[in-house]
């Protein structure tokens, strides 16, 4: 595999510092992901493979532990086994959004015991993980703690399925209009139960007794020192969310959407490309998996004619050929209408449909391997020019097949379809 191929997908990740695999649930996103990191291990690259799904399919995909949060080392004789050796690294890495929050508050308080105050206040606990958006900013702050990791030249990510990495992705903004609210400004403000409750007036008066006797004892005392704290922890917050929101538009972090070949998968792709180009206008890439190929290079009813087989059964080979050529074209016209719609500023991958289901290290390998390849490279100049209506879409027979077979399952690998 010769990354140095102009347009291959070794050429277009050469020099990222983020790979974000996006996509929609069943499509190969993680699997994706964990090739794409293999493959970069394999040409030289340092990398840490960082998942924030809560399924942890990575895990078993690599071969570690569902439990480990703390960084992973994949062997480099495992590596080598499975045909991928290099002079790069992989490390494999779970978020742990609670540890990641706790080194947030560690590193924003302004001394120790402000820190230790805080972390040990009941009301902070039940917030931390509580709060919408607060899994998501971790998550982030996780990603941008391990690409100024010095021992990381690449950070491959692994998002939840598509709805939940949008929100992921729009953490920051939300996080800065949170801290920027008049409830906020107003909690920070105030610096003590006693006088929040006074600036609330009666109502405010009568919430906070209700919590006293609810939570018990202390709780307005530990209110008063979380609001007071608050008041030197938001400013960094902020300033934090801002940084890592600018730093998701940087050429350095690459986009990858993960998708199949079928209409609703497509569908889900285009409305995912959509909301991106929001957070940043500029070309990313598609990776469309699990793509059926031809083998028919003529008619299917040309057998050589030294070939013997017994006439039933050569009745049947040849309707299974006739109907694989035609699914494989309904595959390639899904991915001509992906391209049409999202438009030539973009790269695109497919990956072809294997034998098996992808659930080791082996088989990450040999996606890797197509992913990395030439020939997996998408010709957009020719997918612009076609001219067939024979794209699929929702409301085709197809279409509503797979809407029935594909109704946002577990994240299959690049495997056989039903």
């Amino acid at each position: 595999m010769d990354a140095s191929v102009p347009g291959t997908f070794g050429d277009l990740v050469q020099g990222r510092s983020v790979i974000a695999c996006l996509g929609a649930g069943g499509v190969g996103k993680t699997t994706l992901s964990a090739a794409a990191a293999v493959g970069l291990a394999a040409r030289g690259r340092r990398v840490l493979c960082l998942t924030i799904d809560p399924a942890r399919r990575l895990a078993d995909s690599l071969g570690i532990s569902r439990e480990a949060t703390e960084e992973s080392t994949i062997p480099a004789e495992r590596l080598a086994q499975v045909g991928m050796a290099g002079k790069g690294r992989l490390d494999v890495a779970q978020l742990d959004a609670g540890r990641t929050f706790e080194a947030v508050i560690r590193r924003s308080a302004p001394n120790r015991e402000a820190a230790e105050r805080v972390l040990g206040n009941r009301l902070f606990r039940y917030l931390s993980g509580s709060l919408p958006g607060v899994q998501e900013e971790m998550a982030l702050e996780r990603l941008f703690a391990a690409r100024a990791d010095s021992r990381y030249d690449v950070v491959v990510l692994d998002t939840p399925p598509a709805a939940n990495a949008l929100d992921f992705l729009d953490a920051p903004r939300r996080l800065v209009a949170a801290i920027d609210s008049p409830f906020v400004a107003w909690l920070a403000g105030g610096a003590t139960a006693g006088a929040a409750a006074r600036a609330g007036g009666r109502g405010a008066r009568m919430v906070l007794r209700l919590l006293a006797r609810i939570a018990g004892p202390g709780l307005l005392e530990e209110m008063a020192g979380l609001l007071a704290d608050a008041q030197v922890l938001l400013p960094g917050f902020r300033a934090r969310a801002t940084e890592i929101d600018g730093a998701l538009r940087s050429p350095e972090v690459l986009f990858v959407l993960a998708t199949s070949a079928q209409p609703q998968a497509i569908d889900e792709a285009i409305f995912v490309h959509e909301r991106l180009a929001a957070l940043r206008p500029d070309g990313d890439a598609f990776v469309i998996n699990r793509v059926r190929p031809r083998f028919a290079s003529g008619p299917a009813d040309e057998v050589p004619a030294d070939v013997r087989i017994p006439e039933e059964l050569g009745r049947r080979l040849r309707a299974n050929l006739v109907e694989h050529e035609r699914l494989a074209a309904d595959d390639e016209a899904e991915i001509r209408r992906l391209v049409r719609r999202c438009g030539d500023h973009h790269r695109y991958y497919r990956v072809p449909a294997f034998e098996t289901d992808v659930r080791d290290l082996r088989a990450v390998a040999e996606v890797a391997r197509a992913l990395f390849a030439p020939g997996a490279v998408v010709d957009v100049p020719a997918a612009f020019a076609s001219t067939d209506g024979a794209a699929g879409g929702r409301g085709g027979a197809r279409g509503r097949a797979v809407a029935r077979h594909d109704g946002g399952g577990p994240d299959r690998g690049v495997g056989p379809r039903g």
